[in-house]
């Protein structure tokens, strides 16, 4: 392993522990909403958000990810 891929070791476990709670947190927040009583209006409007977000984030990002070069 190169001196420069030592750091990604450690960083990976943290990134996908981050990005498994993220996702568990997608999956619980309509059955916590509706344990507080929200409606499936309500609810469909948090899923379009999220998906509404989420298409944002990713067109902003390819942007950004094509204006600036990978650092080698």
């Amino acid at each position: 392993m190169t001196q420069m891929n030592k750091p990604l070791r450690y960083l990976y476990p943290v990134i996908f522990l981050i990005a498994s709670a993220i996702g568990t947190t997608m999956l619980m927040s309509p059955v916590y909403a509706e344990g507080l009583g929200a409606d499936y209006m309500s609810l469909g409007i948090m899923g379009a958000l999220h998906a509404g977000g989420y298409t944002v984030m990713t067109i902003i990002t390819g942007l950004l990810m094509d204006r600036y070069e990978k650092i080698r």
